[in-house]
């Protein structure tokens, strides 16, 4: 067990694509609010979630039924009768 645990981890922890940006986004709104001004804005683009949702939903429900859920778990989880 030790053995799998030493291939598996890793020591370069403080490598950039390990970087908290949560923790650096609030700490960019606490410095903005101390000192009285909007947080920078960010450059990442919206996402209408909504809209994705209701459209995903319209493509299922006017689709040819190929798609399904539930018919694809239940052939995953199927019992074989004999």
């Amino acid at each position: 067990m030790r053995a799998l645990m030493d291939t598996m981890s890793r020591d370069d922890l403080a490598a950039p694509e390990f970087r908290d940006s949560c923790t650096e986004a609030v700490a960019e709104l606490i410095e903005a609010n101390r000192e009285h001004r909007e947080p920078a804005a960010e450059s990442g683009q919206v996402v209408d979630l909504m809209g994705a949702l209701t459209e995903s939903v319209e493509e299922v429900r006017l689709g040819d039924g190929a798609y399904s859920p539930l018919r694809r778990c239940s052939s995953a989880f199927s019992v074989r009768r004999r």
